[in-house]
């Protein structure tokens, strides 16, 4: 793969300095959408390896939703058929089926929204169209099965606006059944006008759903199994002072501590000249509570990651770490930086270093795209990262990965470390054959629980009583550190 460095020499060419990746790669051509894009969403078949992309761009000769996958190291339209046309809602859903790999669309044209897999070789429509308004609906599918479940706001003309028994909502959990979308759950959001619409499901087959009102709260609703509705406390964000501020969440759901994460935005200051535009707080959801964990790097008093974009989260399921990837201005030199960061527990670790990729005053580089974009995804055989980041001089788009080196000694044997239950009540036995100088163990809130600075070689001793998550971390003479989840019944 060529190194992003090359992919300026268009922007020298205009007079412009410019600045270049040393990590990040380019995936196939880079800067191949017209410019004046929105929605992007980024995937990866799970099966194969290769990355898929979806767009809606604006700015092409004719502006219509399109669907990309690399081929022999070029973007190439999934298929010749334009799936459709100005106007459609610039917002969408792209996934692919972990069971048979097929792509699917969630898309909403001027009033109705349709869900579209790709069989190969062209897209059918799958059930009926629903009537519909608003931007982003939710799209996701059960683990085991690959049935599909889609979030949607209904309009008042769709024959499942309002089912007897339940009265007025709008807001509505559809589960494909024989070909045919039935109703699967109402949300208690009720009336309130909810714009973007998220919706994600466990390996438990619970169906998490949540939508924001255009302003500071963020609702959010539990479906049990069998469609039973659980209501989730109003999340009040960090940005709670502001109007319009937040928006667009990411769901993820980590099944190693059975934590919700959600990353909420805010674009909008107009009202609450203390926070930052352009920032975002990521916040843990553990069965009775709303936790802020993250950011801090611009105001530890509002605790976000200011001045960035992107922000998307995800699971890396071989190391079971939460995994952050966005971009962010830095006040003082103006430069703009990629960021790649996993949560052990108590804190934002670099998985990678921090890389200058743009200039925010000499319009240079690149940045990760608005909260719109579903931009980031995890090879997970590979641990292959991918993203997506747009052109500050056109707008353009292109794909960039950063694959890991070659795995250090710690890495090599870290699926060597044997962590069990002793004889004892909250005694759990570490054994391992690597060289350690220090060990600890934080709760997942972040809470010091055992430090031991002075292990033995082999076999160690943790007490661990109270039931919860606890994040355990071993670090070698060369400052390596292997980090494993560890769930106290």
């Amino acid at each position: 793969m060529k190194l992003l460095s090359t992919a300026f020499a268009f922007v020298a060419i205009l007079s412009f300095s410019f600045v270049s990746f040393s990590q990040w790669e380019y995936v196939g051509n880079d800067n191949f959408s017209a410019g004046g894009l929105s929605g992007a969403c980024l995937e990866i078949n799970q099966e194969t390896g290769v990355p898929y992309i979806s767009y809606y761009d604006n700015e092409a000769i004719v502006p219509q939703l399109y669907v990309k996958k690399l081929v022999d190291g070029i973007w190439t339209d999934l298929s010749d058929e334009i799936i459709s046309e100005f106007p459609i809602s610039w917002l969408h859903n792209f996934k692919i089926n972990p069971v048979d790999h097929l792509p699917y669309l969630l898309y909403r044209d001027t009033d109705s929204a349709y869900v579209k897999k790709f069989n190969g070789d062209e897209w059918e429509q799958v059930g009926r169209a629903f009537l519909s308004s608003g931007h982003r609906h939710g799209l996701d599918f059960d683990k085991r099965t690959g049935t599909p479940y889609v979030f949607i706001r209904l309009e008042f003309d769709d024959i499942d606006y309002e089912i007897e028994g339940e009265g007025y909502n709008p807001y509505k959990v559809f589960k494909l059944v024989d070909g045919e979308w039935n109703v699967f759950g109402a949300t208690a959001f009720g009336g309130n006008p909810l714009d973007y619409r998220t919706l994600i499901i466990n390996e438990a087959e619970e169906v998490f759903v949540c939508g924001d009102d255009a302003g500071a709260v963020n609702y959010h609703s539990k479906f049990s199994p069998e469609g039973t509705l659980t209501t989730l406390p109003n999340m009040n964000s960090v940005f709670a002072p502001c109007i319009n501020s937040s928006f667009n969440n990411r769901l993820l759901y980590s099944e190693s501590d059975n934590l919700l994460y959600d990353v909420v935005f805010n674009t909008y200051t107009g009202m609450c000249p203390d926070v930052i535009m352009s920032s975002f707080a990521v916040s843990t959801w553990n069965g009775d509570s709303w936790t802020n964990i993250g950011g801090g790097e611009e105001d530890e008093d509002i605790n976000i990651f200011a001045h960035a974009y992107g922000g998307d989260i995800m699971m890396n399921e071989t190391t079971g770490e939460v995994w952050l990837l966005y971009t962010q201005f830095d006040n003082e030199t103006s430069n703009i930086v990629m960021n790649l960061k996993s949560w052990n527990g108590s804190e934002w670790e670099d998985v990678v270093d921090p890389e200058i990729v743009g200039n925010v005053i000499d319009r240079e580089g690149y940045e990760m795209m608005q909260a719109d974009t579903k931009g980031f995804q995890i090879y997970q055989a590979e641990q292959k990262v991918y993203g997506i980041v747009h052109s500050r001089v056109d707008g353009k788009i292109s794909v960039v990965s950063y694959g890991p080196d070659e795995p250090s000694a710690i890495e090599n044997i870290a699926h060597e470390i044997k962590i069990y239950k002793g004889a004892d009540k909250g005694e759990f036995i570490l054994e391992t054959e690597m060289k350690i100088d220090q060990i600890t163990v934080y709760s997942i809130d972040g809470s010091l629980i055992v430090q031991n600075d002075q292990p033995n070689q082999g076999i160690n001793t943790v007490n661990l009583i109270k039931s919860g998550v606890y994040i355990v971390t071993l670090i070698n003479d060369n400052q390596e550190r292997v980090s494993k989840k560890l769930v106290v019944q």
